[in-house]
């Protein structure tokens, strides 16, 4: 009790050294409150988004690979997917859930395709939407690409722009994932090019003109996209006006001769990233060719997620060179202390104070002070975890969008995207704009923690000091 006492008494005598001390000290733990809290809830929330979004795996054909292999097997063939192996490799105790679309294209001599002529763009031969026209495909990659583009999902629950509100149903309704019925939903756009209207019927053909069918309209949607920038190479197909939705019955019964056979592209997704290697060789194991590589968004994920890793890593860099710099100050000003309080430290080992004793005295006014400096640094690391943390996660996401921009502008343009593919950082990603900061006990620990190590920094130089001072020679220099 009497070393506490003394202690209190010691810290309100020396107030400049004591208050220089504590303000350190104080900085040190605001810093720390700070970072810690941004670090402990961008964890929490990158683990979140992790489990919340899950990774999306899709399998495409490795050209290059089946292409060196093919030189010296000229036999080699690949193994395509079908809706049996999509079903065999999607029944997986590492898959929550998977589906698959067909693709395919027609035309059609009783519509007129919706073309981009507003951007002064007049495409191809085939979209010049004479109804009287009988070669409306254009050849691209070996394949004859017609007016319209169908697509069939085998659940169109995964239509992502009718679950972002991107594209609406304005007028009749979408099909559901077990209708047989030769059906179709078309874009508003083809409907009023066309006069259609639910209940209408129209006639298509594929790249062989006696190869016809009739779909039923059912439903008509509106859509906010905008596919001009994707569709360099003039396709009516591209088109999104001309975008067509069918049934998977529709899809095999019509297309699925050789020329016109159509596109399978299933997605899978993951119940967490960590079974990405084993899936893949799972999915090898029950037939996916060799030359089938797996791709994830596991990428696009990260980088939605990187401005907040950044102000993350900065935080705790920051901490760290201020626990160094304050740590480093505090020894000095101690070594200090120590030094002018020398006659002291030899008056009360000539009273008979132990050691220990006279070290615990130095060590109390230390914790005093640092007892004092906790609550305010972290009272005030509370008050400014928050507005910091927006302040510094707007900046970062700044300098995220200017990459960007400065690309942009090395092109002499904006939006520098060829269709799937984006130079440098995606222009389409939407980064995480906000992180709720909150000051759990894990940084309350930590808090405490690195107040511990610098009052142990303290008393470990009054120790040093304390070890080397005689008492006699003390008091003999004295007078």
């Amino acid at each position: 009790m009497y070393i506490l006492k003394n202690a209190w008494i010691n810290v309100k005598r020396a107030k400049g050294r004591n208050l220089l001390i504590g303000i350190i000290i104080t900085i040190v733990t605001l810093a720390a409150c700070i970072a810690l809290a941004i670090y402990h809830s961008a964890s929490t929330l990158v683990k979140h988004y992790q489990e919340t979004n899950s990774l999306e795996i899709t399998f495409a054909i490795d050209r290059m690979g089946f292409r060196e292999n093919r030189e010296s097997n000229t036999e080699l063939t690949i193994e395509p997917l079908n809706e049996e192996l999509i079903a065999k490799i999607g029944d997986s105790d590492y898959i929550s859930s998977y589906y698959y679309t067909m693709e395919g294209s027609a035309s059609s001599n009783q519509i007129t395709a919706v073309t981009d002529n507003f951007f002064g763009n007049k495409g191809d031969s085939n979209t010049e939407n004479s109804k009287n026209t009988s070669e409306k495909f254009i050849s691209r990659g070996g394949m004859n690409i017609g007016d319209y583009r169908f697509t069939a999902y085998s659940d169109v629950s995964y239509l992502d722009s009718f679950l972002t509100g991107t594209s609406k149903i304005t007028s009749g309704s979408f099909f559901t994932n077990d209708e047989v019925e030769p059906v179709m939903v078309i874009s508003e756009e083809l409907a009023n090019e066309n006069n259609l209207a639910v209940g209408d019927t129209v006639t298509f053909y594929t790249t062989d003109s006696t190869n016809t069918f009739t779909l039923t309209i059912v439903g008509i949607y509106s859509t906010t996209e905008d596919t001009s920038s994707d569709n360099f190479m003039g396709m009516s197909a591209m088109n999104v006006g001309n975008q067509i939705y069918t049934n998977l019955s529709t899809m095999n019964t019509y297309f699925s001769t050789d020329n016109n056979k159509n596109q399978l592209s299933p997605k899978f997704y993951l119940k967490t990233a960590s079974d990405y290697d084993a899936f893949v060789a799972e999915a090898k194991e029950k037939g996916l060719s060799e030359y089938y590589t797996a791709t994830s968004n596991l990428d696009t994920l990260m980088e939605q997620l990187e401005p907040i890793s950044n102000v993350s890593n900065f935080s705790m860099i920051f901490l760290v060179i201020i626990l160094i710099v304050g740590g480093v100050v505090i020894a000095i000003i101690n070594s200090i202390q120590i030094r002018e309080r020398k006659y002291e430290v030899g008056v009360m080992r000539a009273i008979g104070m132990s050691k220990r004793k006279v070290i615990m005295q130095f060590l109390s006014e230390i914790c005093i002070v640092a007892i004092l400096s906790l609550l305010i640094g972290s009272t005030s690391g509370t008050l400014l975890s928050q507005p910091v943390t927006n302040q510094l996660l707007q900046s970062e996401i700044s300098k995220q969008q200017e990459s960007v921009d400065d690309r942009n502008t090395n092109f002499g343009r904006t939006n520098m995207d060829r269709g799937s593919f984006s130079i440098g950082n995606n222009p389409k990603i939407t980064y995480i704009d906000s992180l709720d900061v909150q000051v759990s006990f894990g940084t309350v620990m930590g808090i405490f923690g690195i107040n511990l190590v610098l009052i142990m920094i303290g008393g470990l130089i009054c120790a040093i000091f304390i070890n080397q001072y005689e008492p006699n020679k003390i008091l003999q220099n004295r007078t």
